[in-house]
């Protein structure tokens, strides 16, 4: 590929749809099973509103029980395809779409390494080839195979040449311990179109990915960033998160640009079994012409739906329950996976 002729768009750049992929690994849901996947169901029915919803389940038999479900709910605008999968994390193991500069028709498809954030839960080997199956089914015939492990979690892109990410997740040496700084750079400037790299030092407490961007610090638009922030100085984000602040805000790239950048706050501590979740607003996805943003029964869910949608009033703001999420250790912009 030529670098200069392909680029990762911004989320917001309209979608073909999204896919989901239909939890079923016992491992990261245990007892919340059920749960998790009646919300998915529920995420489901915001995101066709919107957009084509591709389902993905792991064999015949979930994929007739699910569109049984579908045809029950009434749910329009869904497709169910057959991929295996070890895990409902798509954001991270799926597609990474890129599109030519040239002709924004024809996309072309990342795929990245993977080995489920380091090596900490296998196995992983069919969402390894998950992208590559997905293709297939879909008919996408321009796939980059590129050899170096990244994760859709741990990038954010404003499509006009500018990534977000986190040193303790992409230099971390469970990911790519071959690689210098210089030649992960140089392969995120290759395969994402990116001029300029914003390097944060680390991300919120509970994240088990060693940090992900996705979880405090997001662009809205391609001159707005959202960043988390923690009002209780005992709390185990409140260093952290001040600190990511005034990384980014110092950032030449930044203090250059007409890029400004927003704080909005943490919600209050979630735990599951005494271990603490990463529970985070910044965690959304856009969809055509709308933002599903996280929340989770909490004092501050309005005011930050209010807050999101300010900045973005040209889009439909909708407030979907994250909590049974974040008991697998992700959310909503974890579990989706857009399109082109």
């Amino acid at each position: 590929m030529k670098s200069n002729d392909w680029y990762m768009p911004a989320e917001w750049e309209e979608h073909k749809g999204t896919i989901l992929v239909w939890p079923s690994n016992i491992e990261t849901w245990g007892e919340t099973i059920n749960n998790v996947q009646s919300s998915i169901i529920e995420l489901m029915k915001v995101i066709s509103e919107f957009e084509k919803v591709f389902v993905t389940v792991k064999d015949a038999q979930t994929k007739y029980l699910l569109n049984n479900t579908i045809k029950s709910e009434r749910i329009k605008n869904v497709s169910v395809l057959e991929i295996t999968n070890n895990d409902s994390w798509v954001r991270d193991f799926g597609p990474n779409f890129v599109l030519n500069r040239k002709d924004k028709s024809k996309p072309a498809i990342n795929n990245w390494r993977y080995n489920a954030w380091g090596g900490k839960y296998p196995p992983w080997e069919d969402d390894l080839i998950y992208t590559n199956k997905f293709a297939e089914i879909s008919g996408y015939k321009d796939i980059f195979d590129i050899d170096m492990i990244l994760e859709g979690g741990s990038i954010d892109v404003n499509g006009e040449g500018i990534v977000l990410t986190t040193k303790s997740c992409l230099l971390n040496k469970n990911r790519n311990p071959e690689m210098t700084m210089s030649e992960i750079e140089a392969n995120l400037k290759k395969y994402l179109g990116v001029n300029e790299i914003i390097w944060i030092d680390e991300g919120i407490a509970g994240d088990d990915t060693d940090g992900h961007i996705d979880d405090f610090m997001r662009f809205v638009d391609k001159n707005n960033i959202v960043c988390c922030y923690e009002e209780n100085k005992n709390d185990e984000n409140y260093h952290v998160l001040d600190k990511a602040y005034n990384e980014l805000i110092n950032n030449s790239v930044i203090k250059e640009s007409e890029i400004k950048v927003h704080k909005i706050p943490m919600p209050s501590p979630k735990y599951y079994k005494e271990i603490r979740i990463p529970a985070s607003y910044a965690n959304f996805y856009f969809v055509n012409g709308g933002l599903v943003v996280p929340v989770f029964d909490d004092t501050k869910d309005l005011e930050v739906l209010d807050f999101i949608q300010s900045l973005r009033p040209d889009l439909k703001v909708v407030g979907v329950n994250g909590i049974d999420f974040v008991v697998g250790l992700g959310g909503i912009h974890c579990l989706t996976q857009q399109v082109y």
